[in-house]
């Protein structure tokens, strides 16, 4: 079996950090394993929050396994040598925050986002460095 190519050009490598760092956080709300997540956001960026709110809910023994971050669109502009930026659509599904013994601590209500990322090329790649709300 052969392994895909890696993404060529600057545009095709942003889009594929977005898509990692979604495919990421999917992958950290339903383990409570921020390890990888914590590689692929500078931890000055608003997005950094999702880190701690996975952490907090490991350490309070809470999970979130039905949580779904599901892309719409990722369209990738104003690339400048070290910096790009993204707008993406997205939607969350409706999920329960679980306890230790499967209660619901809380219900999430299906929402949709739409958001314009910063993101800088670092030693190990595209990172996440900011996001600004479009719709407020």
């Amino acid at each position: 079996m052969s392994q895909s190519p890696s993404p060529t050009s600057t545009e095709a490598q942003v889009e594929a950090a977005v898509r990692a760092y979604y495919a990421e956080l999917n992958r950290a709300l339903q383990t409570n394993n921020v390890s990888k997540l914590k590689q692929l956001v500078d931890k000055n960026c608003p997005c950094y929050n999702a880190v701690k709110v996975i952490e907090r809910n490991a350490t309070e023994n809470e999970r979130t396994p039905n949580a779904s971050f599901k892309l719409q669109s990722v369209r990738v502009h104003d690339i400048a040598g070290k910096t790009a930026a993204a707008e993406v659509e997205y939607t969350v599904t409706a999920y329960d925050v679980l306890d230790a013994n499967d209660h619901v601590v809380t219900h999430i209500k299906k929402q949709r986002s739409h958001f314009d990322l910063s993101l800088i090329l670092g030693d190990s790649g595209w990172i996440l460095a900011n996001l600004f709300d479009l719709e407020g």
